[in-house]
């Protein structure tokens, strides 16, 4: 712990002691866990955590200084807290379908909170846009001004604006205002029905400015089309990362618009000073409107949320693809986000229940959950289905209690009628995409795989998490599929990463305490343990060794 960061809420005179500067510069280079405490509260946390800080301590900020406060204040206080607030600074499309307000519905269904800045008045429907009444850069940031008064925004997105030269002074306006934003640029350069707002040849006019734009934003997001305008009409992987490197940008190259004949979506992305690292989706054949303006505002609020960029375009970009699945006609009803399903990528061990002489399967979840699991299976082989969901029902009931996900083994209808958070299917259980149409998008599924090819299976499918293995032999499972070993998952592990599917991957199969290390080093997400926790004489603290161990695995 270091403290105090800010002056303190509850201690009079306990003033903030540390350049924070300094802070930026040499938290990055420690290897250990540190926390922030001393005057933490909504308005300055996600800024800690930009500082380099990996948590946060507080009491005042949730607290507050009355020595009695109402549950409801302390609630509200807890829901600023933990609820990242963004920006949106693009045009008002009527339709609602791209711009400001599809940016602020897309950003709320995930969890952030947007506030709105209108660049331009469109004239469009879902179908064709046929005219612009642009803001000035002065009306722009007299909108930002109202805003940052009063609130600390670490996200901001920007769409269309009128100019490249009104984009820089807006982006060095933020910069100005909120000297820890990062900046995501969506860069509109027209419409798919052919209204062109900024012309390639004015582009190219203007390579100056765009220059000290890139200098000053975090991520840019064109298409395939729009990068050719802005980048050149080669677009080679060695220029695009040539421009990232130099200008310090991730840019991201949607692959939406590109006229191949592929079945999957692929997107890119140009980390700075990285690699190229693909992420494909299965094509719809179905269009819409406002799909590049759907990926960019939700990875702006998976960032918000704490995701790394790689993580926050994966589930971006699934997200896209949720929703098309799940909307009909050219317009999205932004689906129910499942806060769930993220919560995945931070959940990194996986308790499967097992039969025990002296421990019940509900005294087993329990345990579970008091020591620290945030993710139970329930597991209860050769049983009647009416059994089954008296058990889930009463896992759901604890888990739920204990702030843990409860997921059943191989039974959909179980699932929905337990209120359980989802269901795990091996191959001889009902499809993914069946379970999918049952579950809707609201509930985990989790799929058994062996091998690369299954892996690519599920996630087209549309699971949200697969199960590798068996790592070596275990008696809790009966018709295992070949063994993997560390040299199997470091395997799918490596291909998952090359043809960007980017999923949470669990091993299971006999792992121990002794082998969580080298899984989590090979590449894979988590474990799914059952024996090595049941087997232990002290459950508990079994259990507190492994999450240890994927914590120095991070």
């Amino acid at each position: 712990f270091l403290s105090p960061i800010f002056d303190s809420i509850t201690k009079e005179g306990y003033l903030g002691a540390f350049d924070h500067r300094l802070l930026a510069e040499r938290l990055p280079r420690i290897d250990k866990h540190v926390v922030a405490l001393g005057g933490i509260s909504a308005d300055n946390i996600y800024s800690t955590f930009a500082l380099g800080f990996t948590g946060a301590a507080l009491m005042g900020g949730l607290w507050g200084k009355n020595a009695t406060p109402t549950f409801d204040e302390v609630m509200s206080n807890w829901q600023s807290i933990t609820t990242p607030l963004v920006m949106s600074i693009a045009g008002f499309d009527p339709s609602s379908g791209a711009g400001v307000s599809a940016d602020i519905k897309t950003t709320e269904s995930i969890g952030a909170y947007c506030f709105g800045v209108n660049t331009g008045n469109t004239v469009q429907n879902q179908y064709e846009l046929t005219d612009v009444e642009w803001l000035g850069a002065e009306q722009i940031k007299r909108q930002i001004d109202a805003i940052v008064s009063q609130n600390t925004i670490r996200y901001v997105k920007i769409g269309i604006i009128r100019s490249l030269e009104v984009l820089l002074e807006i982006c060095e306006y933020l910069c100005e205002k909120l000297p820890n934003v990062r900046i995501c640029w969506d860069p509109i350069l027209g419409s798919s029905s052919g209204f062109v707002l900024h012309g390639s040849e004015s582009i190219r006019m203007q390579q100056s400015p765009l220059s000290d734009i890139l200098n000053k934003i975090y991520l840019i997001t064109p298409n395939y089309d729009e990068a050719q305008t802005l980048f050149g009409s080669s677009c080679s992987d060695e220029e695009i990362q040539r421009y990232a490197d130099r200008h310090g940008v991730n840019i991201l190259i949607k692959g939406g618009h590109r006229g191949d004949e592929s079945p999957f979506v692929c997107d890119s992305l140009y980390s700075v000073g990285g690699q190229r690292s693909d992420f494909r989706v299965l094509r719809s054949a179905q269009r819409k409107h406002g799909t590049g303006c759907m990926l960019s505002s939700a990875i702006v609020a998976y960032l918000a949320k704490g995701f790394t960029l790689r993580q926050a375009v994966g589930r971006g970009q699934l997200y896209v693809a949720a929703n098309i699945k799940k909307s009909r006609g050219m317009l999205f009803l932004n689906a129910k986000n499942d806060y769930n399903i993220s919560n995945l990528n931070a959940i990194r061990l996986m308790y499967i229940t097992h039969p025990h002489p002296t421990l019940s399967l509900c005294r087993q979840v329990e345990l579970a959950c008091r020591a620290g699991i945030k993710l139970v299976q329930l597991r209860v082989k050769d049983s009647g289905e009416a059994e089954l969901l008296e058990y889930a029902r009463a896992a759901v009931d604890i888990c739920h209690r204990h702030d843990a996900l409860l997921i059943v083994n191989d039974s959909v209808d179980v699932c929905l009628q337990a209120g359980a958070d989802g269901v795990h299917l091996g191959k001889e259980d009902e499809a993914v995409d069946r379970a999918r149409q049952r579950l809707g998008n609201d509930k985990i599924i989790g799929a058994t795989c062996n091998t690369f090819a299954d892996v690519q299976h599920a996630y087209r499918m549309g699971a949200d998490y697969v199960g590798i293995g068996p790592f070596r032999h275990t008696t809790t499972k009966q018709r295992l599929s070949p063994i993997l070993g560390i040299d199997g998952l470091a395997d799918i592990a490596l291909q998952m990463k090359a043809h960007g599917t980017y999923l949470p991957t669990y091993a299971i199969g006999g792992i121990t305490a002794a082998d969580v290390g080298s899984i989590a080093e090979c590449g894979i997400h988590g474990v799914a343990i059952s024996s090595a926790i049941l087997g232990s004489n002290d459950f508990e603290g079994c259990t507190k060794k492994i999450l240890n161990a994927l914590s120095d695995n991070q």
